[in-house]
């Protein structure tokens, strides 16, 4: 009889062994999640695009932002294995991150854009290109953003741009500052960069917006 209920023992012990190492505990759910997820679920939450000029623009915190383009789909701890660690761990529990859209560019390459925490809260979209084969994220550029506080403010519009099979990125910045303590006086500055994006992201050109220039034909 005692040799039985050791033997049940055991086996209860075993099996709770054997479910802890099959989940992930995250102190800030409210419930275990089960891992890992896989990758093709991971890029399933991406709604996909297709326009050749996309324009990507963070979403007002004002807005009703279920009816915002890059609202998108929540992800949970259990996807977080295929985002850049320093995003995943900055979200503390206290933040989200969601999946908003991707592309397919080349066999197992993606172009995939996640809003994630900012300043505030979850206003920075960030573009990844994402591989598949490795799953896991090769480069990662900060693409747009939007915030106000005391008088200060930036913020970044970028458009990827899609023409004979090559990709880039044209990303515009504008940064606006207090000068004096009673909000009266501002100084403002415009920037605009390039960027190449194949197998990564690569910087092109970057400085002053050039208020007197034409970047329409980026467009075409």
């Amino acid at each position: 009889m005692r040799f039985l209920a050791f033997f049940v023992v055991v086996v209860l012990y075993s099996c709770g062994s054997r479910e802890a190492k099959e989940t992930v505990v995250d102190p800030w759910a409210t419930e275990v999640l089960v891992q890992p997820k896989s990758c093709a679920d991971f890029l399933n939450r991406f709604k996909d695009f297709s326009s050749d000029t996309f324009k990507i623009v963070s979403p007002e915190q004002d807005d009703d932002l279920n009816d915002d383009v890059f609202f998108g789909t929540e992800l949970d701890s259990t996807y977080y294995s295929f985002i850049d660690k320093n995003v995943a761990e900055y979200t503390q529990g206290m933040y989200k991150i969601f999946a908003c859209f991707k592309r397919k560019v080349s066999p197992g390459k993606y172009l995939i854009l996640l809003r994630t925490p900012g300043e505030y809260w979850e206003s920075k979209i960030k573009l990844y290109v994402f591989d598949s084969l490795l799953q896991r994220n090769i480069a990662s550029l900060e693409v747009a953003e939007n915030w106000g506080d005391a008088g200060d403010s930036m913020s970044k519009i970028s458009y990827l741009l899609f023409k004979q099979g090559a990709c880039s990125l044209v990303l515009f910045k504008n940064e606006s500052y207090s000068t004096d303590d009673e909000y009266k006086d501002f100084t403002s500055t415009d920037s605009v960069f390039f960027y190449n994006i194949n197998e990564g992201i690569s910087f092109v050109k970057g400085g002053l917006y050039d208020s007197t220039a034409t970047y329409n034909h980026l467009f075409k």
